[in-house]
C-alpha cells in the first residue's frame, strides 16, 4: 500500500530572526555554566534552544552529538529536530561534520533513557532493556488484579471492594501511584510504611500489591521496564564512565513538564559535571497530573544537585509570538494562578511592528514598560482576541467553522496553522467530526485515544476474532461485520442478500429466514457461489479471507501476518487512499482511518518483536483488556487540516489561530478532585515536604486547570477565538466570562446561524431564500444561475430532487386487480403510525428496525405477565418476586443488547421497578372480581368494500390480555411499558383500542365467544406510576354502533392511502425532534431538505 502525505512539516514557527538582549545572556553565557531561562509564551525559548546548539556548533567547535536536547513529546521532539538541522545546515564552515550525528538531535526524555539503557547493556554484556508500554502495564494489572478479586486476596481496604478495582480509573491510579513513588526512589516497603505512619490504608494496600506486581512482572516480562523504571536504570547508568561520555551539554525545553523521573536523569548529568540548560514557563505546566512538577524551574540547583551559583537565571522579557491583545488575555490567567518562578509575568509583548491591535473598550492596559518587538515581514498584521457563544454545541462549532473558513479564504491562513483545543480528549472526535461536517477539514492525534476507540481498528480485530473462533458468528455479529468497510456491504445490500437466501430456502421447502443462513454462508463460503450479483460476490470474499486468516493461524503465522491478510483482501488501500488526497469530510475520515490502521500495524510489529513466539491470540486478548492510548511511533499524515486535541498536545507548537472551544462550567475549569482513590498527588507531595490539606489540593487543581488555559490560549500568533454554548442545560464557565472582558465578541446573523462560507453552505441559503421567498428571490435565483455555470453541486436546478421525475406511481397494493391477494395487512398500532405520520409508516414498513435493549425489556415483561397470571386460572394476590422470577430466568436472552455489565445491571433494576408495577397491577385485578379469558389473543378480520372506490384490508393482531368484567362484558386490556404515556384527550380515538374493540364486536378472537359485548378497551402504563398507585390506566370507553361504524371508515381510509403510491412527512426543525423523527431512518424524510 501506498500512502503519500508524510512529510517533515517545514520548522518556520521556530525561525531565529535576531536574539534580544535577554536572550544574548544565554548565547554568551560560560560554556561550562548552568542555566535556567524562564520567560512567558512566545518569548523565543525553542527558538533560543535552537540558536544555543548553533552557537556552540559554529562557534566553540563541538560536534552535534556532543549536545542532548530534549524536550517533553515526540511531536515536539520532531519539530525541533528540524529546526536544529535547517538551522546548522546554514552554518558556512564545517558542513560536513555538522550533518554526521549519531542519534537524534531532539528526542524526549524517554527516547534517551531507552538509548542509555542500550548502551550500558552493550558495555556491561547484559540484556537489553525493553519499555513496557502504558497499555501492556494497564493490561498486566488488570490481571493481577483480577486475580486477587477471584482468589478472595489482597490487602486493600473495605472501601476499595471489587467493584471499585475493576474499573479503569482505580487502575489509572494504580499506575500513577506507583510511577510517582519509584521516580521518587520509594520502594513497596517505603511505600507500605508511609501509609501505615499517615495512616492511609490505601498506600498501605498499595505497596502490598506492588510487591506482588513487581514479582510477576520480574518472572513474565523479565527486561521490561516501565517509564519510571526506566528512567531510573538510565540515570544510574550515568554514573558509567563509558556511557555517552561524548556529553558536553544538555538542553530541556519546556522544562516545566519534567518529572521527578526526568530530573533524576537531568541529575546524573550534572553530577557528571554537565552543565544543564532548562528553559521554561511553570504557568503553562499542562501534566502535573503526570507528575510533572513546575515548581522545578525555580528550585533548579536543588534539584539536580548543584551548587546555586554554578545556575544563571535569565528572564526573557520580550514576547515575539504575538501583540498585546493576546498577550494580555494570557497574562490576565496566568498572573490568577499561584507564582512558581520569578520573572516571567513580567514579560509582555506588543505586536509586531505596523499590526493592527484588537481590544476591546474597558480591557485593562499593559504595562508602559512593555518591549516592542519588530516582528518583520513574516508576521501578519492581526492581533485578535474574539469570544464566540452560541445556544447549542452545533452552533457553536458552526459560528467556530466560520471564522475558521474566513481565515482560510480571507486572510490566506494555511488549514494546518490552525488548531482547536479542548479540554480533556472525550470532547476531541467529537469536534473534529463536528468540523469536518461542517466542510473544515480536522485531524487529531494517535496518542490520544486507545487503538480501542477507533471504529476501524475494532472492526479490524473482529475480523481476526470471528476467524479465531473469539467471535460466534450468529446474526447479528454476522450483519454488523457485513456492513463494516471490511464486509463491504450497505444496508440495502445486506438485505438483498438475506432476501435472496430466504426466496432460495422457501424454494425448498425450507423456512428459514436470510438472516439465519448468512453466518452458515460465512463459514461455508460456497453457499454465496449460487448468487450471481457484487454483494453476494463481496460477501464470499469476505468469508474466504475468514477461512484464509484461520489456516494462517493454525499454521503459526503471526498477529502482524494474519492483519496484513485482512488488511490486503479488503481492498480498502487503495480506496481510502483515493479518499484521503480528496477534499472534504470523506478526506478527513479516510485520514483518520488510515492512521488508525498503521497504528494498529505498528502495535502489532512492537508485539512480535518483544515476544516473537507469543500467539496471535495474546495479542487479541491486550487489544480487548486495554483501553490506555499507545504513545504510538506510527507517522500520522501530513494534511492540511486544523489539528482539533488537548491541551498536552500543543505543548511546544504556536499557530497562526487557535481556538479554545467547549469552555464550558464544570468543563473548563474541571474543578473535580483527582486521585480520590489512591492520592498519588497527596504521596508526591508528601514526598517533597508540601501541605497536604484539603484546601491545598483544591488550590492544586484550580492552578493545574489555569495553567492548561492560559497554555492553550498562548499557542496563538495572530487570533485567538474563546468558544462555548450556553442554554437551559449548559452554561459557559467563568473562564470564558473573564475572556469576554478582554475580547471582542462575534454575534450571529439575525436568524441565529453562521452561515458557512463555503459553496455548498452558499447553495444552501440561496436555495433556501428561494424556497421561503420565490416571487421575491430573484438575486438568489441570479446567484445559483451564476454557480451553477461554474458547475457547483447543487446549484442546478435539475440536480434538485423535488424537480425530478416520479421514480413511479404505481400503487403498493392494486385495489382494482382481480386478484384477491392484493390487499393491505394492517396491524392496529401501524393504524397509529399512519395516522401521525404516513412518511414514517412507509419507512417503518420498508426498512426493519434494530431490535432494542427496550423492545426486549418489555418482551420479557409481557411473558411474565402471562406465565404469573395463565387464562383461566385463579391465581390470587401476585408478588414482584413472581414475576422477577420469569424475568432472570430468561435474562440471557438479553445479553448481547449490552455494550457493557453495567448497562446490564441498570436495566434489571428498571425491571424491578416495572415488576412491582406489573405485580400490583395484577393483584388488584384478582380483587376485583374480574377474570382473565385469554393472553394473546389473536384474531383477524377483513373489511373489504367493493364499488367505485375498492379496498381491501385485512387486520390482525393479538391483544396482551382479554379480561371479562363481573358484567360479563369484554375488556381489552394491553400493556406498556415504555416510559411515553398517552393523554387522556387521545384515548377515545386511539387506533390501536379501537381495533381491539372492532375485533371483539366483528369477532372472532381467540377465546371470546361469539356474541360477546366489547365493554371498552384500556392501556396499562407500568412505568408511569401514580400517587396512589405503580399504574396508571388509560380507559376508552365501550364502542357504540357509530362507533364501530366509523372504526370500520377510518380502517378503509387509512387502507387506501397505504396502497397509494405519496406518502406525506411532517418537517421537523432540529430541536423539535421528537418521538417520529429521532431515528436515523427519518431524519433523512423529516429533516428540512434546504439548510445554511
Amino acid at each position: 500500500m501506498a500512502i503519500t502525505g508524510f512529510s517533515a512539516p517545514a520548522p518556520s514557527d521556530l525561525s531565529f530572526e535576531m536574539p534580544d538582549a535577554d536572550q544574548r545572556q544565554l548565547l554568551d553565557l560560560d560554556a561550562q555554566r548552568s542555566a535556567v531561562v524562564v520567560g512567558a509564551p512566545g518569548t523565543g525559548k525553542t527558538s533560543l534552544a535552537v540558536e544555543l546548539v548553533a552557537t556552540r556548533v559554529e562557534r566553540d567547535g563541538w560536534s552535534p552529538d556532543d549536545i542532548i536536547v530534549l524536550t517533553p513529546n515526540r511531536r515536539a521532539a520532531n519539530r525541533l529536530r528540524d529546526a536544529i538541522s535547517q538551522r546548522l545546515s546554514h552554518i558556512a564552515a564545517g558542513v560536513d561534520s555538522v550533518h554526521a550525528s549519531v542519534g537524534p538531535r531532539a528526542r524526549t526524555p524517554m527516547s534517551l533513557a531507552f538509548a542509555i539503557a542500550a548502551q550500558h547493556a552493550m558495555v556491561s554484556n547484559a540484556a537489553p532493556a525493553r519499555l513496557l508500554t502504558g497499555a501492556e502495564q494497564d493490561t498486566i494489572l488488570r490481571d493481577v488484579l483480577e486475580g486477587e478479586i477471584a482468589d478472595h486476596t489482597g490487602a486493600w481496604p473495605e472501601e476499595l471492594h471489587a467493584d471499585i478495582r475493576t474499573r479503569g480509573v482505580f487502575r489509572t491510579e494504580l499506575r500513577e501511584l506507583i510511577g510517582r513513588a519509584h521516580e521518587h526512589g520509594l520502594t513497596p516497603e517505603d511505600l507500605r510504611e508511609r501509609g501505615v505512619a499517615r495512616g492511609i490504608a490505601a498506600w498501605e494496600a498499595a505497596g502490598t500489591f506492588w510487591r506482588t506486581y513487581r514479582d510477576i512482572v520480574a518472572v513474565a516480562r523479565p527486561d521490561h521496564f516501565d517509564a519510571s523504571e526506566l528512567l531510573s536504570l538510565a540515570a544510574a547508568a550515568l554514573a558509567e564512565p563509558d556511557v555517552l561520555p561524548q556529553v558536553k551539554l544538555v538542553i530541556l525545553d519546556d522544562a516545566q513538564e519534567a518529572t521527578a523521573g526526568v530530573i533524576g536523569l537531568l541529575r546524573g548529568f550534572a553530577s557528571r559535571g554537565v552543565p544543564i540548560i532548562l528553559l521554561g514557563d511553570p504557568d503553562i505546566a499542562t501534566t502535573t497530573f503526570r507528575g510533572a512538577i513546575p515548581e522545578f524551574l525555580g528550585r533548579a540547583a536543588t534539584e539536580l544537585g548543584v551548587t546555586p551559583d554554578s545556575v544563571s537565571t535569565i528572564v526573557l522579557r520580550t514576547v515575539h509570538r504575538h501583540g498585546p491583545a493576546i498577550r494580555g488575555l494570557v497574562s490576565a490567567f496566568t498572573t490568577m494562578g499561584s507564582a512558581l518562578a520569578a520573572g516571567q509575568r513580567s514579560a509582555a509583548s506588543v505586536a509586531p511592528a505596523g499590526a493592527e491591535s484588537v481590544a476591546p473598550a474597558g480591557a485593562e492596559s499593559l504595562d508602559d514598560s512593555v518591549a516592542v518587538s519588530d516582528g518583520g515581514e513574516q508576521s501578519r498584521a492581526r492581533d485578535a482576541v474574539l469570544t464566540v457563544c452560541r445556544d447549542t454545541r452545533t452552533r457553536e462549532v458552526g459560528a467556530i467553522a466560520r471564522i475558521l473558513r474566513e481565515q482560510h479564504l480571507l486572510q490566506g491562513v494555511a488549514w494546518n496553522e490552525m488548531a482547536v483545543v479542548v479540554r480533556n480528549s472525550a470532547l476531541v472526535a467529537t469536534y473534529a467530526r463536528a468540523l469536518a461536517h461542517v466542510d473544515v477539514p480536522s485531524r487529531t492525534l494517535l496518542s490520544e485515544t486507545s487503538l480501542q476507540a477507533h471504529a476501524v481498528t475494532r472492526d479490524m480485530m473482529t475480523v481476526l476474532k470471528m476467524a479465531l473462533g473469539r467471535v460466534v458468528i450468529d446474526r447479528e455479529s454476522a450483519a454488523d461485520i457485513l456492513v463494516s468497510p471490511f464486509g463491504g456491504l450497505s444496508a440495502l445490500e445486506l438485505r438483498r442478500l438475506r432476501l435472496a437466501f430466504r426466496h432460495d430456502r422457501l424454494a425448498e421447502g425450507e423456512h428459514v429466514t436470510g438472516g439465519e443462513v448468512i453466518p452458515e454462508a460465512l463459514r461455508n463460503p460456497a453457499l454465496f457461489d449460487q448468487f450471481d450479483f457484487a454483494p453476494a460476490r463481496r460477501a464470499a470474499r469476505f468469508a474466504h479471507t475468514l477461512a484464509l486468516v484461520k489456516s494462517q493461524a493454525d499454521q503459526g503465522s503471526t498477529i502482524e501476518e494474519l492483519l496484513w491478510t485482512v488488511w490486503s483482501r479488503s481492498g480498502l488501500a487503495t480506496q481510502w487512499r483515493e479518499d484521503a488526497l480528496s477534499s472534504g469530510f470523506a478526506s478527513d475520515e479516510a485520514n483518520r482511518n488510515l492512521d488508525a490502521v498503521i497504528a494498529l500495524f505498528t502495535s502489532a510489529r512492537r508485539f512480535v518483536e518483544r515476544t516473537p513466539d507469543a500467539p496471535a491470540d495474546q495479542f487479541i486478548t491486550e487489544f480487548d483488556r486495554s483501553d490506555v492510548p499507545e504513545d504510538t511511533l506510527a507517522r500520522q499524515a501530513d494534511v492540511n487540516s486544523v489539528l482539533v486535541t488537548t491541551p498536552s498536545g500543543v505543548i511546544g507548537s504556536q499557530f497562526d489561530v487557535v481556538v479554545v472551544a467547549g469552555v464550558q462550567e464544570n468543563v473548563w475549569p474541571n474543578l473535580r478532585p483527582r486521585g480520590t482513590l489512591l492520592f498519588p498527588q497527596q504521596l508526591v507531595r508528601d514526598i517533597r515536604g508540601q501541605q497536604t490539606d484539603t484546601v491545598d489540593a483544591r488550590r492544586e487543581v484550580s492552578d493545574d486547570e489555569l495553567r492548561m488555559f492560559a497554555m492553550a490560549t498562548s499557542r496563538a500568533r495572530h487570533v485567538l477565538v474563546i468558544s462555548a454554548h450556553e442554554n437551559d442545560e449548559d452554561l459557559p464557565s467563568n473562564y470564558f466570562a473573564r475572556a469576554a472582558t478582554r475580547a471582542t465578541n462575534v454575534p450571529a446573523n439575525d436568524d441565529g446561524l453562521d452561515h458557512r462560507l463555503s459553496l455548498r453552505g452558499l447553495v444552501g441559503r440561496l436555495r433556501a431564500e428561494l424556497s421561503l421567498a420565490p416571487t421575491q428571490s430573484h438575486d438568489a435565483a441570479s446567484a445559483l444561475a451564476r454557480l451553477a455555470g461554474e458547475g457547483v453541486p447543487g446549484a442546478d436546478p435539475n440536480s434538485w430532487l423535488g424537480m425530478r421525475a416520479w421514480s413511479t406511481t404505481l400503487p403498493l397494493v392494486d385495489f382494482d386487480s382481480n386478484d384477491v391477494h392484493e390487499r393491505v395487512r394492517l396491524s392496529p398500532s401501524k393504524l397509529e403510525s399512519w395516522e401521525k405520520d404516513q412518511l414514517v409508516w412507509f419507512i417503518d414498513s420498508v426498512v426493519t428496525g434494530d431490535k432494542t435493549t427496550a423492545s426486549g425489556l418489555g418482551t420479557l415483561l409481557h411473558s411474565a405477565m402471562e406465565e404469573v397470571a395463565p387464562s383461566g386460572a385463579v391465581t390470587g394476590p401476585v408478588s414482584s418476586q413472581d414475576v422477577m422470577n420469569v424475568v432472570t430466568r430468561r435474562w440471557s436472552e438479553l445479553a448481547t443488547s449490552f455494550e457493557a455489565p453495567w448497562q446490564s445491571d441498570v436495566e434489571l433494576g428498571r425491571a424491578r421497578v416495572l415488576a412491582d408495577a406489573i405485580a400490583q397491577y395484577l393483584t388488584d385485578f384478582d380483587a376485583s372480581g374480574a377474570r382473565l379469558l385469554r393472553s394473546e389473543g389473536g384474531f383477524t378480520i377483513e373489511l373489504d368494500e367493493d364499488g367505485e372506490n375498492p379496498v381491501r384490508v385485512t387486520v390482525s393482531g393479538k391483544i396482551d390480555r382479554i379480561e371479562e368484567n363481573p358484567d360479563g362484558s369484554i375488556l381489552i386490556a394491553d400493556l406498556k411499558t415504555g416510559k411515553s404515556n398517552v393523554a387522556v384527550k387521545d384515548i377515545p380515538d386511539h387506533g390501536q383500542l379501537t381495533c381491539y374493540q372492532l375485533a371483539i364486536h366483528v369477532g372472532p378472537v381467540d377465546g371470546v365467544a361469539a356474541g360477546s359485548v366489547a365493554g371498552g378497551a384500556k392501556l396499562i402504563f407500568v412505568a408511569d406510576p401514580t400517587a396512589k398507585r405503580l399504574y396508571t390506566e388509560r380507559v376508552q370507553a365501550a364502542g357504540t354502533a357509530e362507533f364501530f361504524d366509523a372504526a370500520r371508515e377510518r380502517i378503509r381510509t387509512a387502507a387506501r392511502g397505504m396502497a397509494g403510491y405519496t406518502f406525506l412527512g411532517r418537517l421537523f426543525e432540529s430541536e423539535e425532534r421528537g418521538e417520529f423523527a429521532s431515528r436515523y431512518e427519518y431524519r433523512i424524510h423529516l429533516a428540512k431538505a434546504v439548510t445554511a
